[in-house]
């Protein structure tokens, strides 16, 4: 558990979850109509999906193949980083 901090991808999941924001911030003042705003969704959507990718990047997969229950908890703990960075990347155009 003291090396999980090292095994995730957290300058791309920074990046994505701020990329985000600023298309909402970038976009929001033009979108007037609910087609603009569907695109818009649809645009923060796609950028969130990509981000959330990198939680589930693994590259000590090798290393740690071989730990029964250590693959369980650390998958577990790969669902919560996505979904915390899905939540916080989808945020602004809630």
């Amino acid at each position: 558990m003291r090396a999980l901090p090292r095994l995730a991808r957290w300058p791309m999941l920074l990046a994505g979850v701020a990329g985000s924001w600023l298309v909402v911030l970038w976009r929001a003042g033009d979108v007037t109509t609910a087609d603009g705003a569907a695109w818009l969704i649809r645009a923060v959507v796609a950028l969130s999906a990509v981000t959330v990718v990198f939680a589930f990047d693994d590259p000590s997969v090798d290393m740690t193949r071989a730990l029964a229950g250590g693959r369980g908890a650390l998958m577990r703990i790969r669902f919560g980083i996505a979904g915390v960075a899905a939540l916080m990347a989808l945020a602004p155009a809630g």
